[in-house]
């Protein structure tokens, strides 16, 4: 297992660089023709895959926003303009489910107390005859 483990991660590396380089628009390519890029990556893949990553790939520019390009997301994924209104409504919903949670739990402290009641009521009933 381990003699095929540089074997297997040599092929990814390769088979990740020729993706890759195709993929790649050819005017955001560097330094060489894409053809060239794909030759030489096919041909001296480990020398060729790390040329290409080094000198050839394009840099992308890091947005300095998470959400700097809203468009490339589907539409679930944008994020909301309208936060305001959405905050107003999310704490007057956990707000609402709050007063029930607690009205239920009021309920049952009073069924329960009233079920200790009667159990008490009943030992006592028992005891005395």
């Amino acid at each position: 297992m381990i003699r095929v483990l540089p074997a297997v991660l040599e092929i990814a590396f390769l088979v990740f660089c020729v993706i890759d380089v195709v993929q790649t628009p050819e005017h955001e390519i560097r330094n060489l023709p894409k053809w060239g890029w794909l030759i030489l990556v096919i041909l001296i893949p480990l020398i060729g895959g790390v040329a290409w990553l080094v000198a050839g790939r394009p840099v992308r520019q890091r947005s300095t926003s998470q959400w700097a390009s809203d468009s490339a997301l589907p539409e679930y994924q944008r994020p909301a303009t309208l936060h305001d209104d959405i905050d107003t409504r999310l704490k007057a919903d956990l707000a609402a489910a709050d007063r029930q949670h607690e009205e239920a739990l009021q309920k049952w402290q009073a069924d329960l107390e009233r079920r200790e009641r009667q159990l008490r009521e009943q030992e006592g009933d028992g005891q005395s005859t």
